[in-house]
Formats: structure tokens, C-alpha cells, sequence
């Protein structure tokens, strides 16, 4: 599993730790003692006290559900509690820029370098069609010359660990020559200097309000 993947494993160990102390006043239960009522009162105390909507909760339930199962599988659960249980996903239509959106935050001249850093990457992210943790691990290791003469990005996905062969788009390229000689870039072979998954996201929705998007 991904550094991530664990720390969502650990969150819901936590949440399961609260509920079980709130709603039983113990600091542990017995595996075995986990039933559809317990995994029922779990689901509500994850809506109600954590405050948490229907998705985030779907996820909690899914990761409690994989450990069950382990524990199932080897031995340690008869049955499996899970069996009459569904999780209540709802349906999230993403929104998505148009190209004429695109355009205007490439145009746009901004006046403080971090957020045109961030609108660089974002930009490079939509002309390779790269996830922001596979734009992050990217080293000039990664680029090589592809059948047709020109580069390509060479890269196994971290989330699905397939092999990507990407064409470098001049836009793509461009962004890349410009922090060449940033320090990380030169001192680690990183192909662009990027900022921590939290600040990204935060810094794109005030890109998006100063673009009017």
C-alpha cells in the first residue's frame, strides 16, 4: 500500500477507536464480537458525531470492511458480519474546465510566483494527463526518446502501477525547461519543483477565483 492509502487505514483504526469508547465505554473489542448492529451504529456515529457525508463514510466502511475480511480469511471471524450490510455511496458529478477555461488560466500573468507555479503544474498535469503523486515522482529519468524521434514520458502509475508512455506536448516541455534550474530540479533530476498535495489544491481554488472560473 501507498504512504497514503495507510494513513487512511490509520484514521479509520481511529475513528473505530472513538466509536468503540464512546458508544461501549471500552478502550477495545473482540473481533468476533463485531456484528451487523455494530457495523450499523459505526456507520451512524461516522455521520452524526464525526460530521462526516455519505462518501467519506462509504470509505471509512470499505476500509473497516477489508480487515474484517482479513481476519475472516484467516481464521480469527466465522462468517462474515458485512454479509447483509451495503454502503449508501452517492453519485458525484465532477466538474470539469473547458478549453476555453484552460486557455484563460494559461494567459493569465500573475503576480505571485507560487501561484504560477501551481498553475504550471496543474497546466502540465492536463497536457500529459498525469495524476498530481505520478507528476511529483517524475525525474528527468523518465524522459526518453519514443518511436517517433520526439520525447516521451516513460512512467509506471503509482496508483495502478501500469506503464504509461506519454508524448511530451510542447506545453508540457515548455513548463519543463522553465524550472530546469530550479534547485531541486538540478539537485535531485526532478522535472518540476512541486508543492506539497494540501497547498496544491488550496492554491488551484484561488487560481480559479483570480481567473474567474
Amino acid at each position: 500500500k501507498s504512504a497514503s492509502t495507510y494513513q487512511k487505514y490509520e484514521v479509520t483504526r481511529k475513528h473505530l477507536e472513538n466509536f468503540i469508547r464512546h458508544k461501549y465505554n471500552l478502550s477495545d473489542i473482540a473481533l468476533q464480537e463485531i456484528n451487523l448492529m455494530f457495523i450499523t451504529d459505526f456507520e451512524v456515529y461516522l455521520k452524526t458525531i464525526c460530521k462526516c457525508n455519505s462518501n467519506t463514510t462509504a470509505k471509512f466502511m470499505q476500509f473497516f470492511k477489508r480487515i474484517v475480511l482479513i481476519a475472516r480469511n484467516n481464521g480469527i471471524v466465522i462468517g462474515d458480519p458485512f454479509a447483509n450490510y451495503k454502503a449508501k455511496v452517492k453519485e458525484v458529478v465532477r466538474e470539469f474546465l473547458s478549453e476555453a477555461e484552460i486557455e484563460q488560466m494559461m494567459n493569465k500573468e500573475f503576480v505571485s510566483e507560487r501561484l504560477e507555479l501551481v498553475r504550471d503544474i496543474f497546466v502540465f498535469s492536463c497536457f500529459t494527463g498525469l495524476a498530481y503523486i505520478d507528476v511529483k515522482q517524475l525525474t528527468l529519468d523518465n524522459i526518453s526518446l519514443g518511436i517517433d524521434g520526439d520525447k516521451w514520458i516513460f512512467k509506471n502509475r503509482q496508483k495502478t502501477d501500469t506503464a504509461s508512455k506519454i508524448p511530451l506536448l510542447p506545453t508540457a516541455k515548455d513548463i519543463i525547461d522553465k524550472y530546469a534550474d530550479y534547485p531541486v530540479c538540478k539537485n535531485e533530476k526532478r522535472l518540476l519543483p512541486i508543492l506539497s498535495n494540501k497547498k496544491m489544491n488550496a492554491y488551484l481554488k484561488e487560481i480559479a477565483y483570480v481567473c474567474g472560473i
